[in-house]
């Protein structure tokens, strides 16, 4: 178990709304990691080992990483899913032990200065959703909720969602 931190979910790629048609590129994991969508987990693993970020294991399909940079934050939490051996999305998280929506509304802002409004917001179960589309169909989302996790009670989590 990993107490404060969140447990890895089944990924599904979320699909685009039906008419939607992309008006951006997207391309932020390329920028935030410097490895590309698609590369095998052997040399993307190589790659963070070479840059010095910090991994914290591997397991089911997930790397887990800590304390790297994206949009302006430190996330302490990071997992990348690879599907089939090949890199297909990384979730960035934060949590904190009381409701503070500071770091969504400022990612949220951020992106939709960059990218327009989202194609898709939703609510979720106790929190909301929102997600932008690019070209090559690549994808950012950006959610906020609380979750009960193991060993630490309700958590407030923003995570933020790149595939």
């Amino acid at each position: 178990q990993r107490p404060y931190r969140p447990a890895p979910c089944p990924y599904h790629r979320p699909a685009p709304p039906v008419h939607y048609r992309p008006h951006c590129h997207i391309s932020p994991l390329q920028a935030i990691l410097g490895v590309a969508l698609g590369v095998a987990f052997d040399n993307s693993v190589n790659i963070f080992l070479a840059r010095n970020y910090y991994v914290d294991g591997y397991a089911d399909n997930y790397l887990y990483m800590r304390n790297l940079n994206a949009y302006n934050y430190t996330w302490p939490d990071v997992m990348l899913y690879y599907n089939n051996g090949y890199l297909a999305s990384s979730q960035f998280s934060y949590s904190t032990s009381n409701y503070d929506g500071y770091r969504y509304n400022n990612l949220y802002n951020q992106l939709y200065n960059m990218y327009g409004a989202p194609a898709v917001s939703q609510s979720i179960a106790n929190g909301r959703r929102v997600t932008w589309w690019g070209y090559d169909n690549q994808y950012i989302t950006l959610e906020f909720q609380s979750v009960y996790n193991y060993g630490s009670g309700i958590r407030y989590y923003t995570n933020l969602i790149i595939g």
